[in-house]
């Protein structure tokens, strides 16, 4: 369920969406400002934990939306 809300807690699914409204990414929170993250598509991009600065210094220009599973 999409939420409004800033703070994200461990289990929330970020997108990044564009003007159009189509996610240009998304990334899995793990809570205490981490994020299991990958950016871009292939193969050689790996997949790695970042900390929420470096999340929204390389996708804060697109809009956030958060999404968590309903209790």
């Amino acid at each position: 369920m999409r939420i409004e809300s800033e703070l994200t807690e461990r289990g929330d699914v970020l997108t990044f969406v564009d003007d159009a409204g189509r996610i240009q990414h998304a990334t899995y929170s793990l809570g205490n400002g981490l994020f299991f993250n990958k950016n871009g598509r292939t193969m050689f991009n790996p997949w790695k934990l970042i900390h929420e600065d470096e999340l929204f210094e390389s996708w804060g220009s697109y809009g956030c939306h958060t999404y968590r599973k309903q209790q």
